[in-house]
């Protein structure tokens, strides 16, 4: 894979001031990043963010908005949208029972996509442990068809939000039929036994080599997107921050 479609999700180094991620992703190779606009206070300011676009030299292809989404959120997004030149949102799925921001999607999002057509929504599938507030009760493979078409947006991928192994999954089996909605996808590892999911590749046990294989096959050329979820730790620790970004960079790049 292109390394230009290999982002790192801001999520990944939480803590860290928007700069310092923007330098990483630079300086370790990423190909843009995706901007969890909700994480860094400084996101909302969008001619710093656009300063650090310019700095680095690096793309911001994606703005994620948070599951409380609302029609405030959704203003700052499109407005920094419009400045970074950035043609993708993507939208958290609400909480269980967040009925105020289930509904901006279900009344509003309609209303934004006619306003800007130029702009690609997608929603992140939650974990499937989880209930989706939106009509259907969990967000599955099987419905996906229902909520591409009733709100009209891509999918966003998280391998590791699937049950057990994703390679093991419905989604897996399905993947040729539905890869024409999915925009990106969330790359990381987890633990199936203990449940801990965004780990760095290979510190869990999923078979993501056997994902990656498919996705060759398939000729998937979207984005996809690294999300870790860093101890204490290790984020204190920049060089061993660096070696973990590099090895999922090689790793994406060499195997897909």
């Amino acid at each position: 894979m292109d390394k230009s479609h290999i982002l790192l999700s801001t999520d990944t180094l939480s803590g860290y001031w928007l700069d310092h991620i923007f330098e990483l992703a630079e300086n370790v190779g990423f190909g843009g990043i995706d901007l969890a606009m909700w994480k860094n206070f400084d996101t909302r300011n969008s001619s710093y963010v656009k300063k650090l676009k310019s700095k680095y030299k690096i793309a911001v292809p994606i703005i994620q908005v948070s599951s409380e989404i609302n029609s405030k959120e959704m203003d700052q997004a499109l407005e920094l949208a419009q400045i970074l030149d950035t043609k993708h949102i993507m939208i958290n799925p609400p909480s269980t029972f967040n009925v105020r921001s289930y509904h901006f999607i279900t009344t509003q999002l309609p209303k934004i996509q006619e306003a800007h057509p130029d702009i690609i929504f997608s929603i992140i599938n939650p974990p499937e442990d989880t209930v989706f507030i939106l009509p259907i009760r969990k967000f599955k493979f099987n419905n996906l068809d229902q909520i591409t078409s009733k709100h009209n947006c891509h999918l966003w991928i998280d391998i590791t939000h699937v049950d057990g192994d994703f390679i093991d999954s419905d989604v897996m089996k399905k993947l040729p039929h539905y890869l024409k909605h999915i925009v990106t996808m969330y790359i990381s590892d987890k633990s199936i036994k203990k449940s801990h999911r965004h780990l760095p590749l290979g510190e869990g046990d999923m078979k993501y080599e056997l994902l990656f294989k498919k996705l060759t096959k398939l000729w998937y050329s979207w984005f996809v997107s690294v999300k870790y979820v860093l101890t204490k730790k290790q984020l204190a620790d920049m060089d061993e921050v660096e070696v973990i970004l590099k090895k999922a960079i090689n790793t994406i790049s060499t195997s897909l």
